[in-house]
């Protein structure tokens, strides 16, 4: 700031002081309380900004009127804006504000152990439909200012932003953002936002493409390795192999090659599974099972069928709801190999889930209606606070009693279900070797000699146990 002091005449009677602001908007006054002769100070203060060479003129009827209001109540000035300039405005830059971490390509690190988890990336472009994506700031332009020495204060230039939607991508004028019309993954190729449906994995997936989640389909060009994860809301395909890893699919799986997994990791998927082989894997599957060549000691669950009909299945255990259908079963080794048809695990499972459940009202039951009971025969003598306890009760009774009744009658419905599959058939077409169990729905038999094919386990209709027969017409 510039500091100018000046003794006036005797007679004025006062010292002011001029400070103009290290910005040069503002000039401000400061001095005691003026006794007499207001207007001649005055004259003396704006003859001063002359000498400062101070362009903006300030306004001399307010000015004396701050001077007259000061000398009648004896108070000094302190900093008084005597000098105001035009202070610029400043433009506003355009932006896009993106409503999730999309595109980092970062990885985790572990805040105790500092270790960096290569498995895991920080971004996560998955996204549902509907899903604001991004919102758009627009750019303002700024305004030109003027300094008390009436030089022009420049502003610069607003930066503009540039961004487009792509074909999976709604704009929304009302909200100035992109909305995502589709489940993906959101990508922006240039000035473009859009979302992939499908996700195309170049490489295959390790160190390189991190753990996969995707709402959509993924395309993997070459092979998953051990220890990394998939989830996907839609189909995969991979076009390696898979090694040790956890695989969560919407949809179908295709596998190019085969699948060399670990029983400790889990494949789970809502359709089907085609495969050149499976060795070692734990499967469940919404619909069918197929390998082209082998099965090796695996943990396979079908809800329709598992097809291995030109090659073998060696050792594990096979379920499937619909039917099972191989080469040739076991070998000359003696492997343990179970194949059981006519199970839908599914249904198992919700039969199973739902009798806990039905355990757990019933218990819940038995501890309400003795409280219920008791208040019951005390209704005419209850306080408020006991009467709305004991509504409360007749509430949960019911509510409870209700949810039992629920799911004892879906479970009648789930077991009608689970016996439509009591005419699944275990198929064998070449060879089954001594020690492979078969089991139809409730039924078992366990081979003693090597059988050569073709054979069909199946429920016999009269004597409700498994009958081998060669009889293929249904195939």
């Amino acid at each position: 700031m510039e500091d100018t002091k000046t003794q006036n005449d005797p007679k004025i009677g006062a010292i002011f002081e001029l400070k103009i602001t290290e910005d040069n908007l503002s000039v401000f006054l400061s001095c005691p309380s003026v006794n007499d002769n207001a207007e001649e100070f005055a004259q003396q203060a704006l003859g001063r900004l002359d000498e400062m060479k101070v362009k903006i003129k300030p306004d001399v009827e307010l000015f004396l009127k701050v001077l007259n209001e000061a000398q009648s109540k004896g108070k000094d000035i302190v900093d008084y804006a005597l000098v105001k300039g035009v202070p610029p405005i400043m433009p506003v830059h355009g932006k896009i504000e993106w409503s999730g971490d999309y595109f980092n390509e970062g990885y985790y690190v572990d805040p105790e152990t500092k270790r960096i988890d290569f498995h895991r990336q920080l971004g996560n472009p998955n996204v549902e439909k509907d899903v604001l994506l991004a919102k758009v700031i627009y750019d303002k332009q700024g305004k030109d200012g003027r300094d008390v020495f009436g030089k022009t204060i420049s502003v610069s230039k607003p930066k503009k932003v540039l961004l487009q939607g792509g074909s999976n991508v709604l704009w929304d004028e009302k909200a100035c953002a992109f909305i995502s019309k589709v489940a993906g993954r959101v990508v922006k190729r240039g000035h473009i936002v859009d979302v992939d449906e499908t996700m195309f994995v170049k490489d295959g997936v390790g160190v390189e493409s991190g753990n996969i989640e995707h709402k959509g389909s993924v395309i993997i060009d070459g092979d998953i390795d051990s220890e990394f994860c998939i989830d996907v809301s839609g189909d995969v395909e991979v076009r390696g192999l898979i090694y040790a890893c956890d695989i969560k699919c919407g949809g179908n799986l295709v596998v190019k090659e085969g699948i060399n997994e670990n029983l400790a990791k889990n494949i789970v998927v809502g359709g089907s599974i085609l495969a050149k082989y499976i060795m070692n894997a734990s499967i469940e599957a919404g619909e069918d099972v197929i390998a082209n060549s082998e099965i090796f000691q695996s943990q396979i669950k079908s809800k329709t069928k598992v097809c291995c009909k030109k090659g073998r299945v060696l050792g594990g255990e096979i379920m499937a709801g619909k039917g099972i259908y191989v080469g040739e079963a076991g070998s000359k080794g003696n492997a343990n190999t179970l194949l059981i048809a006519g199970i839908d695990f599914q249904l198992q499972n919700k039969l199973k889930s739902n009798d806990e459940n039905i355990k757990k009202l019933k218990g819940a039951l038995v501890k309400l209606k003795p409280v219920h009971k008791k208040l019951s025969n005390m209704k005419n003598y209850l306080k408020a606070d006991q009467k709305e306890k004991l509504t409360e009760l007749e509430f949960k009774i019911f509510e409870t009693e209700d949810g039992v009744e629920s799911l004892e009658k879906e479970n009648k419905e789930v077991r009608k279900e689970i016996y439509s599959n009591k005419n699944a058939r275990i198929v064998i077409y070449d060879m089954v070797h001594p020690g492979v169990v078969l089991r139809v729905f409730d039924s078992q038999y366990i081979i003693e000699n090597t059988l050569a094919g073709p054979i069909v386990a199946g429920i016999d209709p009269v004597t409700g146990e498994i009958a081998l027969s060669s009889d293929l017409k249904e195939d």
